[in-house]
């Protein structure tokens, strides 16, 4: 075949320019693709095997692709597939640069639906850009990887964001049938100005620079899971109720599970800090916007060499070695 077109899969585009060869047997038919486009997406290879022809009929379609991200997806959410606006993602605000393979499989029927269809790619995308990504600013990234199949997407790589660099992932799901919609895992540098944008203000108990890793989850039910873990060395931090203050430059380890839902208190089902003279382990109920404590149960309490063990109670005050803690009794 030289300079064909090959209509792989209607209602998708049609691969035009195409060169490779084409052999077939009583009842079945593969191309062996060297080149082609579909659109701006540039073929460097690939096999259509169509198998079982006059009984069930059935499609396999490999492509070795390269060219813009966004056409890219654009092809992936025509229909029937449709993988990409289902989950709110605007194509057009992403650029990049996109080499890697798109696979799919399904029966040749006049009546295909998605269910029918099982996709699959893997691509490394480089020069990102992901406009208004999060809270009004754009990420970027030089080379990340890409995974997508029927059940949801992976992207992860190194970014920046806001001029601070990061390793991240994006998980999404596309079933209804998962609680779990969204996972959005960031670790490395950052500071408490910079979570506080993001909506989780940590003042005025923690600020700072962190090193860490902090987790989203977001549920389909709307309710949001954060789950952190940093070291707090570059930060200062307070505990009011324990008269306790860990200035800069002393090492600490915090680590914080959280639920949030709109318009009710966060809950915070898991808070533990190590520090030299306090080792903590708690569970607390927080104000909507972070500032308030509204209640708190406390399992362990060591605070310079002095130790208080809680348990299912709620706080009551007492004191410990001369001054005022919080602890259950």
């Amino acid at each position: 075949m030289k300079n064909s077109t090959v209509d792989y899969f209607k209602p998708l585009p049609a691969a035009k320019a195409v060169d490779g060869t084409a052999v077939f047997g009583e009842n079945w038919f593969d191309i062996k693709l060297t080149s082609g486009a579909v659109g701006d997406i540039k073929m460097q290879g690939g096999v259509i095997k169509i198998t079982d022809i006059g009984n069930d009929d059935y499609i396999d379609i490999e492509l070795d692709l390269t060219g813009p991200f966004r056409d890219t997806l654009e092809l992936i959410d025509n229909d029937p597939l449709k993988l990409v606006s289902g989950i709110g993602f605007d194509p057009g605000t992403v650029q990049a640069g996109t080499k890697g393979k798109l696979h799919l499989e399904f029966p040749l029927i006049n009546d295909l639906n998605a269910r029918d269809i099982t996709v699959s790619a893997t691509a490394t995308l480089s020069d990102l850009v992901m406009e208004d990504a999060f809270f009004g600013s754009d990420v970027t990234g030089k080379e990340l990887d890409l995974a997508v199949d029927n059940d949801g997407f992976n992207i992860q790589g190194d970014i920046l964001f806001r001029e601070i660099p990061l390793q991240a992932s994006w998980e999404e799901s596309f079933s209804d049938q998962t609680p779990v919609r969204k996972i959005l895992t960031v670790n490395g540098d950052l500071t408490t100005d910079l979570i506080g944008e993001f909506g989780y203000s940590t003042l005025p108990y923690l600020e700072g620079a962190l090193t860490g890793k902090l987790v989203s989850l977001e549920y389909r039910d709307g309710s949001q899971k954060l789950d952190i873990s940093m070291q707090l060395a570059d930060a200062t931090m307070v505990i009011p109720p324990l008269n306790w203050t860990k200035p800069r430059t002393f090492p600490a380890r915090l680590s914080v599970e959280a639920l949030l839902n709109e318009g009710r208190p966060i809950e915070i089902s898991k808070l533990k800090l190590e520090e030299e003279t306090l080792s903590l382990a708690a569970s607390a109920t927080l104000s909507q916007d972070w500032t308030v404590l509204q209640r708190a149960l406390l399992d362990r309490l060591v605070l310079n060499d002095a130790q208080l063990s809680g348990g299912p109670d709620p706080v009551t005050r007492r004191q410990l070695s001369g001054k005022a803690v919080w602890g259950s009794v």
